[in-house]
């Protein structure tokens, strides 16, 4: 098959023309050809229906490259091939960059025809192309991310809006003109993705970095998809462009946070595992160094008594010249000094031309720009950590924040290892300390931990002499001495008693014996050095926290065992051994108000549960023996009759003799409290000689008496007496504890007064009530023309049946009151239809039935008397619920009405009446039986019958 071919031949041989045709026949073409020589026959020849162009690529005035320009000028999509007998490879390649379908060489036309071809069939390719671009245009324009398609030697053959403007060019036309390849920082990375192109076919998400017009870095991610030809070859290629410097950037951030973060956490791992403050300083060093990326760092200590710089570390390039560093003098510029001035990190982009830095010291170091960190702890300043770079550096303010972060760490690291330093200097004193809290922890007594402090300090003290003092308010008592002895310690008390506020105050003293500040026994004894450690200051504002307060004293016959390391790490130790002091304090004194508060809670519980006046009173005076350390105790209570105080009760001393010798007595210290309302104390009762009463005492040992008076609701009960051989100590504690005994008395004995008036009065009511429902009863009987007694006698019946039934002994009184009052009804009922001998009519059973309710209303008005209503109301209730008045059945009915309905038919079935004669007792009894579980409870009746059975009928 042969095909139409439309050819021209640029080509100054003719013969050369007539081989390329022949070579084109033998390829299966007709070639229609023209032949030209010169540009501007080849200008005129030009005709965009030639189908391919044949040039030679060396002619006389002209070339196959200029004829190749002049036909990409005209924009006309023509085949052009190449055809020379000698090119090089680097001609070839230019002409293919420029457009070229193909070149050959002239004596190898042997591919002539398949070059031809293969250019028509691109060209073809190219057209179809073109008109599906057309039909997708729209699309292509409309996505947001920049698209293109470019011909595999790097032109591009059509962009969208959106790549003109992400590679910054004012429209498509000029992009359009720019080679690809002038778009990739590295032209080699547009290779390397080609190449994954055609070998793959497609390239995703490739991240490359492309120039924009203005010379702009973007990171951008290439979709590029090689589009092949039926043969296998490339026709272009084709993708797509986004810009993703934004998130490339974040990446880029958050790696370089990451990567900022381990590093800070190598510096924080290397403060914190390292204790050699030289190494720890190199390791930090050469960590900021690789946290910036520069190109060394210093770290400088700071001498704050000289203001000078100190060397520290290095690492870098200034790490070679570190070691000889030229020492800054006092006042001399140094960057160390700015830094540390100005608290905060300084950037220095030309070091060597800095006003901060003096230009001796600048020379020293081989850098042009730095950044200064201060490393300050607390109000400390301990040195700066300077960032160096050998070329102009400029310092961001992101730079400089995370420089000042690491600086926080390095001074942590510096603050510890001074930390150390100052540890193992006091390793010793710490070690005393724990010894000394040791021991105290042992023990809570207040003398004992005394005792081991004053051991344990004498023992890091390295003195022979101590002595402990506890300063109690006002007075100071020598709680604990050793190495005093003999008259030594005498004197050592008296120290005590007459130089208090001496030990109050903190003093050291050394040298002579002669030393005139020494106490005179001291001098003598022929102590040197002396030392005054009072514990004394409160832990809170207060006149009572003065009592939480103690003083030790250390001494030795050296003179030199007062250093002022020595002193300085015993006055450190005092606080915590303050506390110990005070805490042992308050445990003693709260065992004793613990003691107490048990003592009165003794004496609640005697008030609560006893009635009897004396048992509490015995109770009373105990603890008040025992708790307020006195040595005797009495209580006077004051009788209204006779206006006087009587004595009731006494504990330490014969009641009788208290008595005797106060009404031989005129006048009275209880009787002064009692008037008076305070409390009276009586000192040196050995002066008191007129006074019967306390010559008594005096004659029995005792100094001192204290009258406390009892006051109950504004009321004086009595007189408390309370009285002890020695002078009583009578310090805040004790005195609440006596008032709170006081107070308990006085309710005692008011409970007791109020109780018995109760008592009594409560008896009259009773009385009066029992009385006034005996009258009732015995009129009732009189009015029902009953035998007298009667109401007695079936109330005595009916509280033995309740005794047997195991009802309470508090209930008893209750039934006893209901059986007496349990026709109290019938005083309603007309004495007609009461005392009617014959049958009554069914009107006169309606009178008769209404009793049991009357006695209810009238009974319930009366609160004494309600409790007792149960047998009025429902005594003639029947146990199978056909009584009245309301038809109860079962245990519905009281237990009371159950058992006396039992006894009330027993008593009128064995009573005579006008209209019938009585009963004897066993048809009496066999009716009972018989009417069990019909009229009567049966477990009443059994219970009556054995009652019965035991016990004769007392005589009518």
């Amino acid at each position: 098959m042969t095909l139409p071919l439309r050819v021209m031949i640029l080509d100054d041989g003719p013969a050369d023309a007539e081989l390329m045709l022949d070579e084109l026949r033998q390829g299966g073409f007709v070639p229609d050809w023209t032949r030209v020589e010169t540009e501007a026959e080849f200008v005129d020849a030009l005709d965009p229906k030639i189908d391919v162009i044949l040039a030679d690529y060396n002619l006389p005035g002209f070339s196959g490259l200029r004829a190749l320009r002049l036909l990409n000028e005209r924009g006309l999509d023509v085949p052009f091939i190449l055809v020379s007998g000698t090119i090089g490879e680097e001609v070839a390649v230019r002409a293919m960059q420029e457009g070229a379908s193909d070149y050959l060489i002239k004596d190898r036309l042997g591919r002539l025809g398949q070059a031809v071809s293969m250019a028509l069939e691109r060209r073809k390719t190219r057209r179809a192309l073109t008109e599906a671009e057309g039909r997708y245009k729209s699309l292509f324009e409309g996505v947001p991310i920049g698209l293109y398609r470019s011909t595999p030697e790097g032109r591009f053959l059509d962009v969208n809006d959106a790549l003109v403007e992400l590679l910054g060019y004012p429209d498509r036309a000029s992009l359009l003109e720019v080679s690809i390849r002038e778009f990739y920082e590295h032209p080699e990375d547009r290779d390397t993705l080609l190449s994954s192109a055609v070998e793959a076919g497609v390239v995703r998400d490739a991240e490359i970095r492309l120039l924009r017009r203005d010379g702009e870095e973007i990171w951008a991610s290439l979709n590029t998809r090689a589009v092949k030809g039926a043969s296998g070859e490339v026709l272009y290629y084709e993708g797509s462009v986004e810009d993703i410097t934004a998130r490339k950037r974040a990446s880029e951030a958050l790696a370089e946070r990451e990567r900022f973060l381990s590093t800070l956490n190598e510096i924080t791992r290397a403060s914190l595992e390292s204790w050699d403050v030289d190494s720890m300083l190199q390791t930090l060093a050469e960590r900021l160094m690789e946290l910036f990326g520069a190109d060394g760092c210093f770290i400088n200590a700071w001498d704050e008594e000289r203001r000078v710089p100190m060397p520290g570390a290095a690492a870098g390039t200034v790490s070679g010249a570190y070691p000889g560093t030229v020492l800054a003098e006092p006042g001399e510029p140094t960057i160390t000094g700015a830094v540390l001035s100005a608290g905060r990190a300084l950037p220095v982009e030309d070091y060597q031309n800095s006003p901060l830095v003096s230009r001796r010291i600048a020379a020293s170091y081989p850098c042009r720009s730095v950044l200064g960190l201060p490393l300050i702890s607390g109000h400390y300043k301990l040195g700066v950590a300077t960032i160096t770079f050998d070329a102009p550096h400029r310092f961001t303010e992101e730079e400089m924040a995370r420089g000042e972060q690491a600086a926080r760490q390095i001074s942590l690291a510096i603050a510890k290892a001074r930390l150390l330093d100052e540890s193992e200097r006091r390793a010793e004193e710490l070690a005393a300390a724990v010894k000394v809290t040791g021991a105290v922890l042992r023990t809570r007594d207040l003398d004992e931990r005394i005792e081991v402090i004053l051991r344990e300090m004498m023992s890091f003290a390295k003195t022979e002499y101590g002595a402990a003092f506890l300063l109690d308010g006002d007075g100071v008592r020598l709680c604990a001495a050793r190495g005093f002895a003999g008259s030594l310690h005498v004197e050592l008390q008296g120290l005590g008693r007459d130089r208090g506020e001496w030990l109050r105050t903190p003093r050291t003293l050394s040298g002579s014996a002669g030393q005139p500040d020494l106490p005179e026994f001291a001098r003598r004894e022929g102590i040197r050095s002396w030392i005054t450690l009072p514990l004394s200051q409160p832990l809170a504002p207060g006149p009572s926290e003065a009592e939480f307060a103690a003083s030790f004293v250390l001494a030795s016959r050296d003179a030199d065992v007062v250093t002022d390391e020595r002193l300085a790490a015993l006055r450190r130790m005092t606080p915590p051994l303050r506390l110990a002091v005070e805490n042992a304090r308050a445990y003693r004194r709260a065992q004793e108000r613990m003691v107490r508060l048990r003592s009165l809670h003794e004496i609640d519980r005697a008030i609560t549960s006893s009635l009897d006046l004396r048992t509490t009173l015995t109770v009373l005076l105990a603890e008040a023996c025992s708790q307020l350390d006195v040595d005797a105790a009495a209580v006077r209570l004051f009788n209204a009759h006779t206006r006087s105080l009587e004595f009731a009760a006494a504990r330490g001393l014969p009641e009788s003799e208290l008595r005797r010798a106060a009404r031989a007595s005129r006048h009275s210290h209880a009787s002064q409290a009692a008037t008076e309302r305070r409390v009276v104390h009586v000192r040196h009762l050995e002066k008191e000689q007129a006074d019967p009463l306390l010559a008594y005492l005096s004659a029995e040992g005792f100094a001192d008496l204290l009258a406390v008076p009892l006051i109950a609701k504004g009321r004086v009960t009595g007189v408390l007496e309370l009285m002890h051989r020695k002078p009583l100590d009578r310090d805040p504690d004790w005195k609440g504890f006596q008032e709170s005994l006081a107070a308990q008395a006085a309710i005692a004995l008011d409970s007791a007064a109020m109780f018995e008036e109760l008592q009594r009065s409560r008896a009259e009511v009773i009385l009066a009530y029992d009385s006034t429902l005996e009258g009732w009863a015995r009129a009732l009987d009189l009015r029902n023309d009953e035998t007298e007694g009667r109401t007695e006698r079936i109330s005595e019946v009916t509280l033995r049946l309740a005794q047997e039934l195991g009802v309470r002994e508090v209930d008893l009184e209750q039934i006893r009151r209901g059986a007496m009052l349990h026709d109290i009804g019938e005083i309603a009922v007309p004495e007609a239809v009461l005392l009617k001998p014959g049958p009554l009519t069914e009107e006169e059973w309606v009178e008769v039935r209404r009793h049991p309710t009357v006695a209810f209303e009238m009974l319930s008005a009366i609160p004494y008397l309600r409790p007792a209503l149960d047998i009025p109301y429902c005594h003639h209730e029947r146990w199978d619920g056909s009584g009245y008045p309301r038809g109860l059945s079962g245990e519905q009915i009281p237990l009371a009405a159950r058992i006396f309905a039992v006894v009330d038919v027993w008593e009128a079935l064995t009573s005579s009446r006008p209209y019938r004669e009585a009963w004897p007792e066993a048809k009496a009894l066999a009716y009972i039986r018989e009417k069990s579980g019909s009229q009567f409870d049966p477990r009443v009746v059994e219970a009556f019958l054995r009652v019965m059975t035991a016990t004769p009928r007392p005589p009518a």
